[in-house]
């Protein structure tokens, strides 16, 4: 009984807010395809349509911008997202309606994106950008709409702001790179949007809404071919993201491997084992390099022996068909690793058979 309850209390919740139990579903959706249709998550078509690089961007693909919002490939990321949809849609969809809310969530999620991309050179992915915006609306109507005032108390306020600061502290020092600009961007433009309704911060509220406008057309016009004029320059922090960036999809891959290249050059140690990598183990015979792919890995594992650096150095011995080194490598990789990697012990077999690892 207590299940039909609570079945019965969930189809209700539904259909009181079809447009954020829609979401969910559908980012769930995408969560599952990437994590178990796919090959690999970050190259596929799914991947390759909803989330294009910055070179994509600039050559007309517009709706990145907005498809992005609706990836996540890992777990948490989607389980601390999707729980929040229906908290925060509970009090915004009632309230600006099924049409308004959705063109919120749109307006949201691309000023979100643009704002990642103008600081990051990516879009990031997931719906938080979104999630913000939804917030910012609340705290700035929290005055003139009383039902607001349960999601903007202090304790949500610090936890809100207070996470979003921890998240720019996390990729400040390196921990993890987050999508710290979406955050930003959403909480603005749902801030901003919520300034206009109110007669005493309406003008504040469409000139911060003006200024969201410019960030999208700055984005979507210069951030691309601005990226590519440093990077051309010498720009190490550029040819790294451009290069990052490209790698993703094959059609643009020799490219990426070209500013990998360059970044790699000025010690780039990002771009050197994601250079080793790729030489070593691509699908495209064209971007494979045994004997660079070697160079690279043990210039990367000299700079920070870890077992997964070494983990491709026996990948780049494999494909320079150095069988015994790629064996004895892969051997001690997994042993400095503690013995439990079944995919290390998968390609450990391969190059026992003098096969190569692909990916």
């Amino acid at each position: 009984m207590a299940s039909t309850g609570y079945l019965s209390r969930l189809v209700a919740d539904v259909k009181r807010l079809p447009v954020s139990w829609g979401i969910l579903f559908f980012c769930t959706a995408i969560w599952l395809y990437l994590n178990f249709g796919a090959h690999n998550p970050f190259n596929n078509p799914v991947w390759r349509f909803m989330v294009p690089n910055i070179t994509a961007i600039g050559h007309g693909a517009w709706w990145g911008l907005l498809t992005c919002v609706f990836v996540h490939v890992y777990w948490w990321h989607i389980l601390l997202n999707m729980s929040s949809v229906p908290i925060l849609g509970d009090f915004l969809e009632p309230h600006l309606g099924q049409a308004r809310y959705v063109g919120f969530i749109v307006v949201a999620g691309v000023v979100g994106a643009a704002m990642e991309l103008t600081l990051s050179g990516t879009t990031g992915q997931g719906f938080s950008g979104v999630l913000y915006g939804m917030y910012g609306y609340c705290l700035a109507r929290r005055k003139d709409v009383p039902d607001f005032e349960d999601i903007t108390t202090p304790l949500v306020n610090w936890g809100m702001l207070g996470f979003m600061g921890l998240c720019m502290v996390t990729t400040a020092v390196g921990w993890w790179h987050i999508a710290n600009g979406a955050h930003l961007g959403g909480f603005l433009l749902g801030f901003f949007w919520g300034m206009v309704p109110s007669a005493r911060a309406h003008t504040l509220g469409v000139a911060g809404l003006f200024c969201m406008a410019l960030v999208v057309v700055y984005a979507y016009t210069y951030v691309p071919l601005e990226a590519v004029q440093r990077a051309s320059a010498g720009s190490l922090q550029a040819q790294l993201a451009l290069g990052e960036s490209l790698v993703q999809t094959e059609d643009n891959r020799a490219e990426g491997i070209k500013w990998l290249e360059m970044a790699a050059g000025q010690g780039s140690f990002d771009a050197i084992q994601m250079l080793a990598w790729y030489l070593a183990t691509d699908t495209n015979p064209a971007i494979r390099n045994g004997p660079e792919a070697v160079k690279w890995a043990k210039a990367a594992y000299q700079m920070k022996p870890t077992p997964g650096i070494l983990d491709t150095v026996a990948a780049a011995y494999a494909e320079a068909g150095q069988w015994d080194q790629a064996v004895s490598t892969e051997t001690q990789a997994i042993a400095d690793a503690g013995g439990h990697k079944p995919d290390w012990q998968h390609r450990l077999d391969l190059y026992k058979q003098h096969q190569p690892y692909r990916e």
